[in-house]
């Protein structure tokens, strides 16, 4: 018999409690003005990150959860 792969290896809860904790970091996060740079391939910096995380989470979160 086939097992169902779980493609997250968090549970929902975790994955939901994950979120609100990321959620959380975001409200502290303060931000700076930064000079324009002339060059393209800057590095993301840590709002960005988090931001891309949370969108990640909230598409999981939003999607099918499977569960073992």
């Amino acid at each position: 018999m086939a097992q169902k792969r779980k493609t997250s290896g968090l549970s929902g809860l975790e994955l939901q409690l994950a979120y609100q904790s990321l959620k959380t970091l975001q409200s502290t996060i303060v931000f700076e003005e930064q000079e324009p740079s002339a060059d393209d391939d800057r590095e993301p910096d840590f709002a960005e990150v988090v931001t891309d995380l949370l969108e990640m989470m909230r598409a999981r979160l939003d999607g099918p959860q499977v569960c073992k």
